[in-house]
């Protein structure tokens, strides 16, 4: 079920990373450039549709939720060991501090894996690409996770 994020979580998250880090610096996600995606989603099927999977910080609505990080959701090599089993034939490379994955297991196009080590060695996000809502729920399902869909400015839960 996708939910309508709150303002004051949805500012807190768009200011944080969502699974991007470059040289130890996180670029930074606006508001402007959310909707300015949205709009060129929709008309282009050639764009990369991200989703940020994370641990909920509550049970109710975002709004509710404190602001805070997420709790970790594992050590890369946790994190691509559940994505393995899930995913037997995924192959990942290693560019700067960032994982790369990709799966082609059932799919006509690459599913595309991201995940960064905050400096704790812990991940607290994990960014997937080229898959559908309902593969993002099952993935969430799979790995006790939630998912924002940046693009849609929406909570998706299981």
């Amino acid at each position: 079920m996708a939910h309508a994020y709150s303002s004051s979580w949805a500012t807190a998250l768009t200011e944080r990373r969502i699974g991007w880090r470059r040289r130890g610096v996180h670029r930074l996600v606006h508001r402007s450039l959310i909707s300015t995606a949205t709009a060129f989603v929709s008309d282009s099927h050639s764009v990369s549709y991200d989703y940020s999977l994370f641990r909920a910080l509550g049970e109710g609505p975002m709004d509710m939720w404190p602001a805070a990080s997420p709790g970790p959701i594992g050590t890369v090599d946790e994190v691509k060991a559940r994505l393995g089993a899930i995913f037997p034939e995924a192959s990942w490379r290693l560019s700067q501090d960032t994982w790369f994955g990709a799966s082609t297991q059932g799919a006509e196009t690459a599913v595309g894996f991201q995940l960064t080590p905050d400096a704790d060695g812990q991940c607290r996000w994990l960014t997937v690409r080229r898959v559908t809502v309902s593969e993002v729920q099952d993935l969430c399902r799979a790995l006790g996770l939630v998912a924002v869909d940046a693009q849609k400015v929406a909570l998706i839960r299981p």
